[in-house]
């Protein structure tokens, strides 16, 4: 049984092993030539690839299993294009090509072009920090820039162009400056806070003393020269950050013996005007300069250069630059008046394929805020829908405008659909406009796109899932378009029909060894009722043998009493008749022939062989006793032989 088992498990386990090969359509191997990608690869008869011939070179398309060489000649010729050929139809850097194969400039190549503005291409005809753009595409000055300049002054915008302490507005005067403002110093008076240091011109020691320390002493030096400041060539910032003053050691004091005497002392003398510009020191504090450092933002609020996106909501701001939310309310506290988020479904795509992107903004405050929307994408991806009123299709989306409700959300969508092979960036400018001011923030979102048969292994691409761009892992080859460790390269076609001879044959063994130990217990004990009937039969038999040797001893030892006459013996019927013994008649008849030949000294035979040999007493076929003289078994009808 066991032996059984295992010869069926064995011929389940070829069938599953070869049923492919057997049962499947035979393929004949590099039957043809075809292309993959950028490559001939050899094709059996079902159409699988089999093995590459060869790569086309950088100037070759591989067309109907030929490398062709139709692109990279150096010409641009009537047939080819930018899209069809870039190697000699390219585009500008400052260009890109188009679907119908034409070189166009776009928003996004760095340079404000055609018809472009500030509100159609933000990121190529950005305005600068100190301007803003108008609803008609132009970028203008505007008060509260932190800039003074065009026509404003002191008395048009004094947040722009606001005079220091020691100035007048007074922008008719010769002496005033862009912004209107004049110096007090000069006016031919003395004013409150002047002195020999600070206005020399109106407060001046004369030609006979000279000024320390805001002071006219007798002398400086003892040459008396008329140098009496020594630079250090180093700056801090005024009280007021909008100019610069350099360190200089004075000595001073008064003349005596030809000698001046007095301390040597560390002041500082004018530098230069910084204006709006503010001051501020270098990162290590020796020095300073006019403008602020990397990171911080002039704010005319504060009168200092500030650090940008310093402070968390709710601590007290002068500019929205200082606030992490980008935003300053009118009381000066950094609050999160709009939460933007720019998402995507996706963030890696197939050229063909589609994501949708989602603008979404939440208004914290009371009051309604209008949006302004911009929105720009890089070349291998294209968006397409409505935002805010604005037409988003192709790679740029710009006057979109949108209303956060108070307390409320809002979202947009639109639909990026990929084109090649690229790592796209796609950058937001989300605008809220709060009490008039704008308060401009920008996102940033990346999205792979990858394109899988174009012969070039990009970003976002592996072994796994470009295995045609990005090759095979070890250990495995292309195989049906995919990598395996198959080495047969004809994919044959298995019917359902294959995996349903299979699935019954995985059954049967299934049955077979769930019933095992009920079919080995059967086995035993059909095994043991076939002993017991085989030894029940034996016994018989033998029981049998021993009466057949009494009754033929009786039979014998009868006929030596009956006095045959061998010249005229008696016949066998004749004799059965004149013994009348309950014994077998063959039995009586074998030994009274025996005895006869005897007693006509012919050579015997053994009356058990005779018995055994020529007339045989049981039935061969069903076992069952036969009588004498009969030629059918009574029981079964069978013919019985020797008879």
């Amino acid at each position: 049984m066991k032996k059984r088992i295992f010869v069926i498990a064995l011929a389940v386990m070829l069938i599953l092993v070869f049923g492919q090969a057997v049962f499947a359509p035979d393929c004949t191997p590099d039957a043809t030539r075809g292309c993959s990608g950028s490559a001939v690869w050899w094709f059996d008869s079902c159409g699988n690839p089999s093995r590459l011939d060869r790569y086309c070179a950088y100037n070759e398309d591989c067309i109907e299993g030929n490398c062709v060489r139709r692109c990279g000649n150096g010409r641009c010729d009537s047939s080819e294009n930018c899209n069809t050929c870039s190697q000699d139809c390219g585009c500008s850097s400052s260009q890109r090509c188009s679907w119908s194969g034409q070189c166009e400039t776009f928003c996004g190549n760095r340079q404000c072009d055609g018809s472009e503005n500030c509100n159609t291409c933000v990121s190529d005809c950005r305005c600068g920090s100190d301007q803003r753009c108008s609803y008609s595409g132009q970028c203008e000055t505007f008060c509260g820039n932190g800039k003074c300049e065009g026509n404003e002054n002191c008395n048009t915008c004094f947040q722009d162009c606001g005079c220091s302490k020691s100035e007048e507005c007074a922008p008719g005067n010769s002496r005033a400056d862009q912004r209107g403002c004049a110096s007090l110093c000069g006016n031919g008076k003395k004013d409150f806070g002047e002195d020999c240091t600070s206005c020399e011109l109106d407060a001046g020691c004369g030609s006979s003393t000279y000024c320390y320390n805001s002071r006219c002493v007798d002398c400086i030096k003892d040459e008396h020269c008329a140098t009496r400041d020594n630079p250090t060539g180093m700056f801090i910032c005024s009280p007021d950050f909008r100019s610069t003053l350099e360190k200089v050691v004075r000595k001073a004091g008064v003349c005596q013996n030809n000698k001046c005497t007095g301390e040597e002392l560390e002041t500082t003398k004018p530098g230069k005007q910084c204006g709006n510009m503010l001051c501020q020191a270098d990162p290590d504090g020796r020095n300073s300069h006019c403008g602020c450092n990397e990171g911080y933002v002039a704010c005319l609020a504060t009168g200092k250069c500030e650090k940008t996106g310093e402070l968390e909501d709710g601590s007290n701001c002068g500019c929205y630059h200082q606030c992490k939310s980008n935003y300053c309310s009118r009381d000066g506290k950094c609050m999160r008046a709009l939460n933007t988020i720019l998402s995507s479904e996706k963030n890696l795509i197939s050229a063909g394929e589609s994501t949708a992107v989602t603008i979404s903004a939440d208004n914290t405050l009371g009051t309604d805020i209008p949006v302004k929307l911009t929105l720009n994408i890089e070349t291998g991806a294209s968006m397409s829908g409505v935002i805010g009123g604005a037409d988003c299709t192709g790679n740029q989306c710009t006057g979109g405008l949108m209303i956060v409700p108070a307390k409320g959300r809002t979202s947009v969508e639109v639909k990026i659909d990929g084109r090649s092979a690229a790592k796209v960036k796609l950058t937001s400018v989300i605008t809220p406009v709060i009490e008039g001011a704008e308060y401009p923030k920008t996102e940033e979102l990346f999205i792979t796109v990858m394109d899988s048969d174009d012969g070039k292994c990009t970003e976002g691409e592996t072994s796994s899932n470009a295995c045609v761009d990005c090759g095979c892992p070890e250990d495995t080859t292309f195989y049906s378009y995919s990598c395996d460790k198959k080495e047969n390269s004809c994919d044959k076609d298995v019917g359902w029909w294959m995996y349903m001879i299979i699935g019954i044959l995985v059954l049967v063994i299934v049955l077979i060894y769930l019933g095992a130990t009920k079919g080995k217990e059967l086995y035993a004990r059909l095994a043991s009722e076939r002993e017991a009937r085989q030894a029940e039969k034996e016994k018989a038999e033998k029981a049998e043998k021993a009466k057949e040797d009494v009754d033929r001893k009786k039979v014998v030892k009868a006929l030596y009493k009956m006095k045959i006459d061998a010249e005229n013996p008696l016949s066998v019927h004749e004799a059965i008749k004149k013994l009348d013994m309950d014994v077998d008649d063959d039995i009586i008849e074998e030994e009274y022939q025996q005895m006869l030949r005897r007693m006509k000294k012919e050579p015997g035979v053994k009356p058990s062989a005779v018995s055994a040999a020529k007339l045989p007493t049981f039935c061969t076929k069903c076992g069952a006793r036969l009588k004498a003289g009969v030629k059918f078994c009574t029981k079964c009808g069978s013919v019985v032989k020797g008879r």
